[in-house]
């Protein structure tokens, strides 16, 4: 059978998809990814086809963002509305591009990444099934437990959350008809809707969508039910150790922590590292911090306690280290919890401020902003972490809990054949879970 996956040419979103494309291609099936340039080289060694779409507009994240850059990330509604619009002529594009390389290879199946879903539309207007990936199960649309994107709303521990929650619901609905009649020519031109009539989010496959994430993660909630929650998926690509000089800076008995903010978000790199530098010079602990392969070259002179690596891969540093200073991307959030490694997060944007407050919630960290990252608050969440041990057990014990009861790629796997076998909706077993809310009870 012959699967196309489409996802955004970020790390954070097509590493966890590769251990389920590497298994379907060993099963027998052709797998094809169309990705944004820079990561099709990549893709390409590992023995995939890849198709770079609209070639010098999206190859990363920084390339598609840069047309609106002065509105990205900002929250007033004039800038939503230039995000939105300029997304949605991206996504447009790039399903008419898609369209030519599916003339002549017409896929079975098409899996699409939750954050630009360019599969929904070529699958959608073109009668194709399709399975929505997403590692944020958050962002999927319920309506009752705790909303997301409202800055990072925290676990329901009495009647007045509760109603905050539906009142949470509510202006997420409003936003969204919003959106659905702002944007209903786009919407038409893709064939897709938000707002469907069974109340489910059109941008979601109605097919099954794949949680690449664990229900302990996740507060209570009433999810749609071909939502599979399979576990976190990860491709560590490299093969390089920890450099002597590296290793001789982190054999120390002084406490260590490494910080990163992700492989993109270059511009609050920009701004931040430098600061960070000179504040962590001040601080009695060790610090790396990882520029995730950008080039900084205008920071201060480097503190005795500070380092700043290129790249590092988060298995290779976790374990070495005490704590890890991070922006909330779901990525190193599941590297630091099997490795059993409590957190302070910062979140920057989109869905980190509510991936910090699961982790403050779960007890496996704490959440800070960007003026306590480089103030005393600092030191103080540091040393909490450091000082309480059930920062780190509570961590271990929610790895043991990831390694023991999921089968992320296995499920997947099964998942998905199971839809290319039927073409039609695949539902989730009925088989007990624990969400967030028991996990800490």
């Amino acid at each position: 059978m012959k699967i196309l996956f489409t996802v955004i040419a970020a790390a954070g979103h097509i590493h966890p998809t590769l251990p389920i494309a590497q298994q379907l291609q060993r099963r027998g099936h052709e797998v094809v990814y169309a990705t944004g340039g820079d990561m099709v080289h990549t893709l390409e060694n590992l023995g995939f086809h890849a198709i770079a779409l609209l070639l010098g507009e999206v190859d990363s994240p920084e390339q598609m963002n840069e047309p609106i850059h002065k509105h990205h990330g900002r929250r007033n509604p004039y800038s939503l509305y230039i995000e939105f619009r300029y997304l949605f002529s991206v996504i447009y594009r790039a399903r008419l591009e898609l369209e030519k390389h599916i003339t002549n290879w017409r896929p079975d199946l098409i899996i699409t990444d939750f954050s630009t879903p360019v599969g929904a539309s070529l699958g959608t207007v073109h009668d194709i099934p399709w399975i929505t990936t997403t590692t944020v199960p958050a962002c999927i649309r319920t309506y009752d437990g705790t909303p997301a994107f409202l800055g990072g709303w925290g676990i329901s521990r009495h009647f007045l959350h509760r109603w905050r929650n539906r009142l949470g619901v509510y202006a997420c609905e409003v936003f969204r008809h919003g959106v659905d009649w702002l944007f209903s020519k786009e919407l038409r031109k893709l064939g897709l809707k938000l707002n469907l009539p069974s109340r489910h989010d059109g941008l979601y496959s109605p097919f099954a969508i794949l949680g690449l994430s664990i229900w302990e993660f996740e507060y209570a909630r009433s999810w749609p039910k071909h939502f599979h929650m399979l576990g976190p998926l990860d491709y560590q690509h490299s093969p390089l150790s920890l450099s002597e000089d590296c290793l001789d800076f982190l054999h120390t008995t002084t406490p260590k922590i490494f910080v990163t903010l992700g492989t993109h978000l270059g511009n609050i790199k920009r701004q931040f590292v430098p600061r960070m530098i000179r504040h962590f010079g001040t601080l009695p602990f060790r610090f790396v911090i990882s520029l995730g392969g950008h080039q900084l070259n205008d920071f201060p002179p480097l503190p005795g306690n500070v380092k700043v690596v290129d790249y590092i891969a988060y298995d290779q540093i976790l374990e070495k280290v005490d704590v890890v200073i991070h922006h909330g991307g779901m990525g190193i959030i599941y590297h630091a919890i099997a490795k059993g490694c409590p957190a302070i997060t910062v979140p920057q944007g989109y869905d980190q401020f509510d991936n910090a407050q699961r982790i403050a919630d779960l007890g496996i960290g704490l959440r800070i902003t960007n003026r306590q990252l480089l103030g005393r608050r600092l030191h103080r969440c540091i040393s909490t972490i450091l000082d309480d041990e059930r920062y780190r057990s509570r961590t271990a014990q929610l790895a043991k809990v990831m390694a023991n009861n999921y089968q992320p790629t296995a499920n997947a796997v099964a998942v998905i054949e199971k839809v290319l076998s039927t073409s039609s909706p695949v539902c989730r077993d009925k088989a007990p879970y624990v969400t967030l809310d028991d996990f800490v009870s």
